[in-house]
């Protein structure tokens, strides 16, 4: 990274402003990864808006809905439209998630949760006059999510330990 930037500094020429170039690539950089960021966040955001949209316009429940027996459906008991879907997991993301933005989120979390919590319902299904329904979980049910839990953060603490002894290498 350091060498990049004493390259690209070399390049400027002799009556140009070093620390006003030094400033403008540092703005083009923090351009180029807020672009980067929301890049991503678009991609996964898309993802997770259409795979959801699938599964409730064609089963009325994902699959970490029905291991937890919760149904989304029209108040006439039909499934969601694929439609009526993307658009509710987008209002999922922004009224619910914050778009996952620190601060914003935590504030679209509590106000969602004290909102079900009040009225028995999320804005975004009063919306739309959708029915959420919940049956009675089991013990075998309790017992299969917390596994896909705890293996899921297993695996990711696995992952980041092996990304870690690269950086660290041993010394023997």
């Amino acid at each position: 990274m350091m060498g990049s930037t004493f390259f690209l500094m070399s390049m400027v020429g002799p009556g140009v402003d070093k620390n006003h170039a030094m400033g403008t690539l540092v703005f083009v950089g923090m351009i180029m990864l807020v672009a980067c960021l929301l890049i991503v966040l678009i991609c996964f955001l898309g993802g997770w808006v259409l795979m959801e949209a699938f599964c409730l316009s064609k089963f009325g429940t994902t699959l970490g809905k029905w291991l937890l027996k919760v149904q989304v459906r029209n108040a006439d008991g039909s499934y969601l439209s694929f439609k009526q879907a993307c658009v509710r997991g987008l209002k999922i993301w922004f009224r619910g998630m914050g778009l996952f933005i620190p601060v914003v989120g935590l504030v679209t979390h509590v106000m969602a949760y004290n909102r079900l919590k009040n009225n028995q319902i999320t804005s975004w299904d009063e919306d739309d006059s959708l029915v959420v329904t919940h049956s009675t979980i089991g013990p075998v049910r309790i017992a299969v999510v917390v596994g896909i839990f705890l293996a899921q953060n297993i695996i990711s603490g696995v992952i980041q330990l092996m990304s870690m002894s690269h950086r660290f290498p041993n010394p023997h």
